[in-house]
C-alpha cells in the first residue's frame, strides 16, 4: 500500500464509508424486490449493490488492523476507520431525525385521542358511581 497521509486516510475511508451505505441500500432494494417479486427493483438494487462494493474494495485502507506495527500505524488505520464509519453515523442520526419529527406530528394526536378516551371512560366511571352513591343515599 501507499503512505497516505492522516487527512488523505480519512478521506479515503470517507469514500469507502460512503459507497458501503450506498450497498447498503441497494441490497435492501434488492431484498425487496425480492420479497415482492418485482424482478426490476431486485436487479437495480443488485446491480448498485455489486457496482459500490467494487468501489469501496478500490479505496481499501492502507493499514489493515492486523498489520499494525506501530503508533503511526494505529493513526492511519483509526484516520481510516473514522471516516468510514462517518457515513453510517450520518444516515443513523438522519433516521432518527426523521423518525423523531414523524413522532413529533403524529404521536401527540395519538396522544390526545387516547387521553380523550381514557378521560372520557373515567369520567363516564365516575359519574356513573356517583349516580349509584346519590340513588343509594337518597333510599336510605
Amino acid at each position: 500500500m501507499e503512505d497516505r497521509s492522516l487527512w488523505e486516510e480519512f478521506t479515503t475511508g470517507l469514500g469507502r464509508g460512503i459507497d458501503t451505505t450506498q450497498a447498503l441500500g441497494y441490497g435492501l432494494a434488492a431484498l425487496a424486490g425480492d420479497a415482492t417479486g418485482w424482478d426490476w427493483l431486485r436487479d437495480k438494487g443488485a446491480e448498485g449493490y455489486a457496482r459500490n462494493m467494487q468501489q469501496a474494495g478500490e479505496n481499501a485502507a492502507s493499514v489493515r488492523f492486523t498489520e499494525i506495527d506501530s503508533g503511526g500505524d494505529i493513526l492511519q488505520w483509526a484516520a481510516g476507520g473514522l471516516g468510514e464509519l462517518l457515513p453510517t453515523f450520518a444516515s443513523m442520526i438522519a433516521g432518527g431525525g426523521v423518525g423523531g419529527a414523524v413522532g413529533r406530528a403524529v404521536l401527540p394526536q395519538v396522544g390526545k385521542a387516547a387521553v380523550k378516551k381514557v378521560t372520557g371512560k373515567a369520567l363516564t366511571r365516575q359519574a356513573k358511581l356517583n349516580a349509584a352513591n346519590a340513588l343509594r343515599e337518597a333510599g336510605e
